[in-house]
């Protein structure tokens, strides 16, 4: 199964590119929010640059020399993701509340709207693609980046939805309800799957490396 991995993920450009692409997103999306002096721009911005770094964190272990990579330090991996997620989440939560206190609007200028959806489009291949790629690899590195994918696309769609009920316009306390529901709700989801990250592994070590 190890020389499998090897073999599967040999071509790293794959995962290179796609870090490129999140970090270019996440910085544009920041600085849009502090031009715009944005709290919640501001905060989905950062929310994506900590993922990306997460990311980047995943990748430079992925490329490690699996024959000098232990099951054990994938578990210590796998669970020091799920504690920064719960660390992020915190402050994504505070800052959440702290919208909801000051009565912010959540709005965008068409080209961070547009650039949204194709982010979003781009995203769901990406994410469904490294799920079918590595699906039969039992990697608790690989369920991280799965992972990471998974909020990074959830955050995203977030992003655009809140966006788009904006745009509609109508009962603005409608709105805005349904906008903080949804926002903590991902929070909440985050806090579950980052409990699950901290507690539980996918690799069993073996004997000698416990």
């Amino acid at each position: 199964m190890r020389a499998k991995e090897e073999l599967r993920i040999e071509n790293k450009r794959f995962f290179i590119v796609a870090l490129i692409i999140d970090i270019i997103y996440s910085i544009m999306f920041l600085y849009y929010g502090i031009k715009c002096e944005s709290t919640w721009n501001i905060s989905v911005g950062s929310y994506l640059t900590v993922l990306s770094l997460i990311n980047i964190m995943l990748f430079l272990f992925l490329i490690k020399n699996i024959k000098t990579r232990s099951k054990r330090e994938e578990n210590t991996v796998f669970h020091l993701t799920g504690v920064l997620l719960l660390i992020s989440n915190i402050i994504f939560s505070y800052i959440v509340l702290r919208i909801v206190k000051y009565d912010e609007q959540f709005s965008y200028i068409n080209y961070i709207f547009y650039s949204l959806i194709v982010y979003i489009l781009y995203k769901t291949c990406y994410t469904i693609l490294v799920i079918v790629k590595y699906r039969d690899i039992n990697s608790s590195l690989l369920s991280s980046i799965k992972i990471i994918n998974i909020i990074e696309l959830l955050l995203s769609i977030i992003a655009i939805q809140i966006a788009i009920l904006f745009k509609i316009g109508g009962n603005n306390l409608l709105i805005r309800t349904t906008n903080i529901i949804v926002a903590e709700t991902f929070t909440l989801v985050i806090y579950i799957i980052g409990i699950y990250m901290r507690l539980n592994r996918i690799n069993k070590p073996s004997k000698h490396e416990k």
